[in-house]
């Protein structure tokens, strides 16, 4: 059931990227990908060639991108165990779309480009919505609050209980030292 509640919330924050990237945050607008290439190549602040700043735009984008499928592949596939190692995966995607468009949104203020930094506010908006949501189904399962325990963990526990009961009846079987040398 986490898996489903963490993979939903991360497939929708990825949908959320790859939308405003390609089309846009509101009817009639250009996608994001296009308000930074129109910014860097037509504004005085950057002035690049139409070539350079689709091929650094797109290192952003597919470097973010990439994380963030890290993120949503590395929570799916780790078992309860492996808790530690969820939290840092999704708390480094998280971080890094969150300084990129940190980063973008302070490149886009000094090219004076409006649009671009109202959808990178909205991208880090969500970002910051997803963060919580994912953070909230992580506490809920961490706390128990997610239901009670499935057979398959009940059984679990019954099979570690009986392992622990049978090998302290070996140990006892023994007998302590002292009552051996106390009988010679």
């Amino acid at each position: 059931m986490r898996r489903i509640l963490t993979g939903s919330i991360l497939f929708g924050w990825i949908s959320f990227l790859a939308g405003a990237l390609v089309r846009g945050t509101g009817i009639g607008e250009q996608g994001l990908l296009y308000e930074m290439q129109l910014m860097l190549v037509d504004s005085t602040a950057f002035s690049l060639t139409a070539e350079l700043a689709r091929g650094i735009l797109t290192a952003v984008i597919v470097l973010t991108l990439t994380a963030s499928l890290w993120a949503l592949m590395f929570s799916l596939a780790t078992g309860e165990e492996e808790r530690r190692e969820r939290i840092k995966t999704l708390g480094a995607a998280f971080s890094f779309v969150l300084v990129a468009c940190s980063i973008l949104i302070l490149l886009a203020t000094v090219a004076d480009s409006p649009h671009v930094v109202g959808m990178l506010f909205s991208i880090q908006m969500a970002t910051l919505f997803s963060l919580l949501s994912a953070v909230a189904v992580e506490m809920a399962w961490e706390l128990g609050l997610a239901g009670p325990p499935s057979e398959v963990e009940e059984i679990e526990a019954g099979q570690q209980h009986a392992a622990l009961s049978m090998a302290s009846l070996r140990l006892s079987a023994f007998g302590s030292p002292a009552n051996d040398r106390g009988t010679r």
